[in-house]
Parts: C-alpha cells; sequence; structure tokens
C-alpha cells in the first residue's frame, strides 16, 4: 500500500531541521551560496526572441545550476532553455499573459524554487561572506529609540 494522500506532494514535506528528520537520516544538501563557476553548455536551440542567451548566461551563474551540470539532472537543459525563451518573449509587451504563467510553472520544474530545490532535498548554503560582514556591524544595544520615547503622566 503506497503512503501519503490522494494528490502528489500532499502532506507536509519532511523537515531537514527536525528532531524525526534527524532520526530518519533526512538531511538537506548544500548547495554553495556563491553560483555556479562550471563550463556552461551552449544554448541548445535557436534564439529566437533576442535575450534568451543573456537569460541562459544569467542562469548559469546561479546555485542551482550546480545540479544542472550533474547527470542526474542533465535532462533539464531543454527545459532550462524554454524558460530562456519565455523570459526573452515576455520582454515584448504583446506576449500573452499566459506565458507569465508558464514562467512560473516552468520555474519550479527547472528547480528555480525555494519549494522544488526543497521538495527534491536540497537547500542553499548561508553566504558566510554576509554572516560576517554582518557581525561586523554595530551592536544592536548603541542605540535604542525607546530611550528617547518619554512617558506622559496621567496617560496624556
Amino acid at each position: 500500500m503506497t503512503s501519503g494522500g490522494a494528490r502528489a506532494r500532499s502532506g507536509p514535506p519532511p523537515t531537514p531541521n527536525s528532531g524525526r528528520s534527524d532520526a530518519r537520516g533526512i538531511k538537506a544538501k548544500l548547495l554553495p551560496a556563491y553560483g555556479y563557476d562550471g563550463d556552461v553548455p551552449d544554448f541548445p536551440q535557436p534564439v529566437v526572441h533576442g535575450h534568451e542567451l543573456f537569460y541562459w548566461d544569467w542562469a548559469w551563474k546561479q546555485s542551482v545550476a550546480w545540479l544542472w551540470a550533474t547527470p542526474q539532472y542533465a535532462h533539464l537543459l531543454m527545459q532550462i532553455a524554454d524558460w530562456c525563451s519565455m523570459k526573452a518573449q515576455i520582454e515584448d509587451p504583446e506576449a500573452p499573459a499566459s506565458v507569465r504563467a508558464a514562467i512560473r510553472q516552468r520555474e519550479g520544474d527547472i528547480l528555480m524554487t525555494n519549494d522544488a530545490l526543497k521538495r527534491e532535498g536540497y537547500s542553499i548554503a548561508a553566504n558566510e561572506l554576509a554572516e560576517h560582514v554582518s557581525s561586523k556591524s554595530p551592536s544592536a544595544d548603541a542605540y535604542d529609540p525607546r530611550a528617547e520615547l518619554k512617558s506622559v503622566q496621567g496617560g496624556r
């Protein structure tokens, strides 16, 4: 008998940070926050709308491209190219509104949304450099805006 509900992905997904997930050995695999710096494949279809290659280059600089570069996810290359074509198509003011919906749907298919990454068991690692910079910021107790408030006698 299968587990789950009547629909695909019904019920809450496993939470990688919970104790139960730890006991079951479920841990999110981390993708580097700095993005992909490997070889970018050639655009696999003809350029129709003009800016497909811009979106192709941008997409391959994202962290999720580390997954796309693996043999396990190589089947997504044509879908990534379709996403690039749709993004270029939507630049035209005459483009149908349905293209916007198709873009959102395709982003889930090619793992460009947090939900899709989580469903596959991945997350993007915290940016250690940003955390380091923010830890160097002035301390929170240096200025307290509440100190400027004055209480009023009698509630007025």
